[in-house]
């Protein structure tokens, strides 16, 4: 039996210099089967190019863009969830490798 699907959300803004990290946590997990939705609000700097450049290689990853930021991130982010389960990242912190495993058991 295949296992869940798992999407992680994760709302930014402005954050260029640190989403890859966050990114990288995600990719890094021991479970495989996740979505990562990246709704980003807006950002002036240059984070939308860094996500496209990770979403060019991995399919598991989504990004949003909106003209607005605020708690309508998370309510994209939301819509466009297709896991049965979901969890959320904040756009500067990390995962340990086996989070989205413990938190499936």
């Amino acid at each position: 039996m295949e296992e869940p699907l798992i999407t992680v959300i994760t709302i930014t803004r402005n954050r260029a210099a640190l989403i890859h990290r966050c990114i990288e946590s995600v990719q890094k997990q021991t479970y495989s089967n996740y979505e990562h939705i990246i709704v980003d609000g807006n950002s002036s700097d240059n984070t939308q190019e860094i996500v496209k450049s990770y979403v060019n290689d991995d399919p598991r990853i989504k990004y949003i863009h909106l003209d607005y930021c605020g708690a309508e991130q998370m309510h994209q982010g939301f819509l466009a969830s297709l896991g049965e389960y979901i969890t959320f990242l904040d756009d500067d912190d990390e995962y340990l490798a086996i989070n989205l495993e413990e938190k499936y058991k």
